[in-house]
């Protein structure tokens, strides 16, 4: 029973330790949120399903883009983009809902504004708002607080006053999963406009694979995992 529980839960644990290095992404040694972010990844990569990977990958894309390893991100977000292909209606667990194609779309935007390469953000970021409704508006907002990084590093002050065109459907993710008001990734999405508060220092902290194995042990939790 307890290999099992420990199977079950090396998602939610990947997940975690995934989001731990996206939050310490603006604070700590890039090096720190690359060895988090790979090791949720080693920690779930023979139990989670397609649709979990594409998140780890793109939290590892991230973690490299940081770094400024243009090779490592795009390999990462060639992951993304495999896995991502590769999910199922039901595939992953709930906490993925948000997972849909402009999120993909634009974490490599971003990735590419944070390694100063706007000419590839550009056009994901532009895409990416015109397909956003009214109903995820803040995600828009997001989106353009990238793409307006995008145009000051071209140097096109003007860029956001040419409005890109924007879609009144949304897509497939958006209209099965998305709640009205937004994804939950908000907080996250936008870590220069939002800092994230520095998480206190701790042993535990700073030894992701003891986190891993802590979490990956302890009792499953149905709402948890999905």
């Amino acid at each position: 029973m307890k290999a099992a529980h420990a199977v079950g839960n090396s998602p939610v644990a990947a997940n975690l330790i995934s989001t731990l290095s996206y939050q310490f992404a603006n604070q700590h040694d890039p090096r720190t949120v690359i060895l988090l972010a790979r090791t949720a990844l080693r920690g779930a990569e023979n139990s989670a399903m397609s649709a979990t990977l594409a998140l780890l990958y793109e939290r590892i894309a991230w973690a490299h883009a940081k770094a400024g390893d243009r090779p490592a991100t795009e390999r990462a977000l060639a992951a993304v983009e495999r896995h991502y292909d590769q999910r199922h209606p039901d595939d992953g667990p709930t906490w993925v809902y948000w997972l849909d194609d402009n999120e993909t779309q634009v974490m490599a935007g971003r990735c590419y504004v944070e390694l100063g390469i706007p000419q590839r953000a550009e056009p994901l970021l532009v895409d990416a708002v015109a397909r956003c409704d009214e109903d995820h508006a803040r995600e828009a907002a997001l989106y353009r607080s990238w793409l307006a990084e995008a145009y000051l590093q071209t140097g096109d002050l003007h860029g956001l006053s040419r409005k890109p065109p924007t879609s009144s459907a949304s897509t497939p993710a958006q209209d099965q999963h998305a709640p009205p008001t937004g994804s939950n990734t908000c907080a996250l999405a936008s870590p220069r406009s939002a800092p994230i508060q520095r998480p206190a220092r701790s042993r535990t902290s700073t030894n992701p694979k003891r986190i891993f194995r802590a979490i990956r042990v302890a009792p499953a939790d149905p709402r948890a995992s999905g």
